[in-house]
């Protein structure tokens, strides 16, 4: 025990680390998941914002189990909607991978879900936020294969996303990797701008067929446009890895060039900027050693995974992303870790802290609960509970009915005293989900960059939320967006410790705020200060009542759509009374959010309009 303490203390003695615990809030927020796939290979996971109330949801792939959407209810709970919804009715589908895009338009995220041998990929069309349907055959996705990864950007950038769906193998007996026929040709689906697809021949030159288990669009030249990645599995006995690169359109294979053709096993992607030098790096997990890219002067890229103590030479890595876990202001990296055998064999899930001070990272997953010894194969990030400090969210696989492994979700430390900053792009001439943005942040002499995924990891989908850890840092001189489509724009006078919502081609608005508050002050919590609504949902007017435990002085009760627009302010003189009445007769059906702000963070409560 006293060497297990010294490591601990040695490790959270370090300038850059804080002594943070995340906690398995699996069951406290009732999510229950169980993905089982007896061929390995699937287990991806989604965060999306289903219906549009600034609280991102959660899709989990299921294999042959059933794949289940879960609502965030104002970040402490979430609500099993698979049933309502329709979910259920693709209930007997073999599932794989999941992305989640905007298709059609319409301002809602729709769900595309890989599928197994045999089957086609599916679009699940988001009704208003309410349910989802089968609109596969409708769309176009009949291409039948078995699927691993889809991927959205808008490639020829007209405003809509088109599809890459990464497709794997074929064999001719159990098990499926010793008997290994040919790989599959992948699917490139161009959008019709209605939320239907062409099978198109993608524009590439030097392309060869691969065992494809991950691809991911990314801008890699920096020329406004979405490159791509395509990495494959056997990549030493058939394809390695490849990259595209887009110039107007047309994608040219290009990874010897830029010094990425690995021949290796790939199973993850993870982008991010980790070395502020204003371009994307790129982090691929592997049965074996992984691969750090970083780019050179002239454009290539070289591997600096040992030199980073990221290579991490134990077993076998899958889902990956880069994010700043602690508020610190620099990105760190999650791999999630599984093996391939039946038996319940522990293989412990990484995370590796960056050190501003050695340039390098640690890992300390073990230290900080996050080690999880089961097989876990998608993983995300996502501020679920909208507190500014990034969460994980694990899809385990069960290969065999008796293995352990069910699915998890890691709430960051409530500790974290760290400057944030979060902002939720909605474009209007580029694609409602604003994939493939790119936005830079300049504060304290340095900028930080991050780009919007529409698919990454290991056949998942991060938040599209752009999260900035800012460790101390006050004051935000800048924020640089350059939308899809080449188009830019620069925001000024932003607030840290803010969580703001920006439609292209207007100005920003706030969804939450943590403005001017310490987070080791006392702040009401949802005892000392409760709202209650009624009726809800509501059609002509809306009851609310205050209760507080203790005194706390409110500075405004306001009433925000989901695009984070202010629709209705109440009077200064209704604060004291703690109770009233107001209409919504104005408000068209929606859903809103009524919010009492002060010297705390905002306290929300959602109601519905329903006319």
């Amino acid at each position: 025990m006293k060497i297990k303490l010294a490591l601990f203390y040695f490790i959270f003695g370090c300038s850059s680390l804080f002594a943070q615990l995340f906690e398995d809030e699996t069951a406290a927020l009732g999510i229950d998941h169980i993905n089982y796939d007896p061929n390995l290979m699937g287990g991806g996971v989604a965060v999306l914002d289903f219906n549009n109330d600034g609280w991102e949801d959660l899709y989990f792939v299921g294999g042959q189990y059933s794949d289940h959407l879960y609502l965030n209810i104002d970040g402490e709970r979430f609500e099993d909607i698979s049933v309502p919804t329709g979910l259920d009715a693709i209930a007997d589908r073999y599932t794989s991978g999941v992305v989640t895009g905007d298709i059609d338009g319409d301002g809602y995220t729709d769900i595309i879900v890989t599928t197994w041998q045999d089957d086609h990929t599916i679009l699940l069309k988001n009704i208003n936020g309410v349910s989802v349907e089968d609109r596969s055959a409708e769309a176009g996705l009949l291409a039948k294969s078995w699927s691993t990864m889809a991927t959205l950007a808008d490639t020829d950038l007209d405003g809509d996303l088109d599809l890459y769906v990464g497709n794997y193998l074929t064999f001719d007996g159990d098990p499926f990797f010793q008997n290994i026929l040919e790989p599959l040709p992948n699917f490139y689906y161009t959008n019709n701008g209605d939320g239907t697809f062409v099978l198109s021949p993608m524009n590439i030159i030097g392309g060869v067929n691969g065992c494809t288990l991950v691809s991911s669009f990314t801008d890699v030249d920096f020329d406004g446009d979405p490159d791509l990645f395509v990495l494959n599995d056997f990549g030493q006995r058939f394809t390695p890895n490849e990259l595209y690169i887009n110039e107007n359109g047309i994608f040219t294979e290009n990874s010897e060039a830029y010094g990425t053709r690995s021949a290796i096993n790939s199973m993850g992607i993870a982008v991010g900027d980790t070395e502020e030098l204003g371009e994307m790096n790129y982090y691929i997990s592997n049965i074996g050693t992984n691969i750090f890219y970083v780019p050179n002067s002239d454009s290539t890229f070289i591997d600096l995974a040992v030199e980073k103590n990221i290579d991490d030479g134990g077993g076998i890595s899958w889902g990956t992303f880069f994010t700043d876990i602690n508020n610190d202001s620099y990105l760190d990296l999650y791999v999630a870790k599984g093996t391939l055998s039946e038996a319940d064999f522990p293989l412990n899930n990484r995370l590796y802290l960056f050190q501003s001070n050695t340039n390098k990272y640690i890992e300390v997953a073990l230290e900080l609960s996050l080690a999880d010894p089961n097989k876990g194969r998608g993983a995300v990030f996502a501020d679920l509970d909208n507190d500014g400090i990034q969460d994980i969210i694990l899809n385990n696989i069960k290969i065999l009915e008796s293995n352990s492994g069910e699915s998890k979700v890691y709430y960051g430390d409530k500790l974290i005293t760290n400057n944030y900053f979060k902002i939720k792009l909605q474009g209007t001439s580029s694609n409602t989900n604003a994939y493939g943005a790119r936005l830079e942040l300049h504060a304290d002499q340095r900028k930080f960059i991050r780009e919007i995924h529409g698919g990454s990891s290991y056949l998942s989908n991060n938040s599209s939320v752009a999260h900035f850890g800012l460790s101390n840092i006050e004051v935000i001189d800048s924020l640089v967006i350059h939308w899809p489509g080449k188009s830019a724009n620069t925001l000024y006078n932003l607030n840290v410790n803010t969580y703001y919502n920006l439609k292209q081609g207007e100005e920003p608005s706030i969804i939450i705020s943590h403005l001017n508050t310490s987070r080791n002050n006392i702040t009401p919590s949802n005892d000392d200060l409760i709202i209650e609504l009624s009726p809800n949902p509501s059609k002509n007017y809306l009851n609310w009542t205050i209760s507080r435990n203790t005194q706390f002085n409110i500075s405004s009760i306001v009433i925000y759509d989901t695009n984070g627009r202010p629709v209705k302010q109440l009077e200064d003189d209704s604060f004291s009374t703690n109770s009233g009445r107001i209409s919504i007769s104005q408000l068209p059906s929606g859903i809103y959010h009524f919010t009492i702000a002060g010297q705390f963070p905002p306290i929300t409560k959602t109601f519905t309009v329903l006319k």
